[in-house]
């Protein structure tokens, strides 16, 4: 009985699947790379090179989140990111409360996200496989 609920459920999905996303507009998740040369957008400024992009977040900054972001475009639908970012927990009470602080105590959060990111198109369907791999170093 479950194996057969299973069939069902697949073959109702490959389905609505085709019959959804046989139109000409769909929607990739992937954010198109910016032209060669330097860029700006709301929350980042950084450099495009060839498939390679190099960005930061600046409005992070006032809060002690510094960051440095590598994406590599292997395709137009493949892409290979990189983020890190450093976190000073006591800089808002350093840099805006002036409060003293003990230097022999000072402690930074390191943390990386990296994934691959495809959008596979097969016919009218979009698979979207995605792995992602977090680090965090104290």
């Amino acid at each position: 009985m479950l194996k057969r609920l299973f069939v069902l459920t697949l073959v109702s999905f490959l389905f609505v699947s085709i019959l959804f996303s046989a139109e000409p507009q769909f929607v990739l998740s992937i954010v198109p790379q910016h032209k060669e040369g330097f860029f700006v957008e709301f929350t980042a400024i950084g450099f495009s090179f060839g498939n390679t992009e190099i960005s930061t977040q600046p409005l992070l900054d006032v809060l002690g989140l510094f960051n440095l972001r590598l994406r590599n475009y292997l395709s137009p639908t493949f892409v290979l990111s990189t983020e890190t970012y450093l976190f000073d927990p006591f800089f808002i009470s350093k840099a805006y409360a002036g409060e003293p602080y003990n230097e022999s105590i000072q402690m930074y959060v390191v943390f990386n996200r990296s994934y691959l990111h495809n959008n596979l198109l097969l016919g009218p369907i979009i698979i979207k496989p995605y792995g992602e791999l977090l680090t965090v170093l104290i």
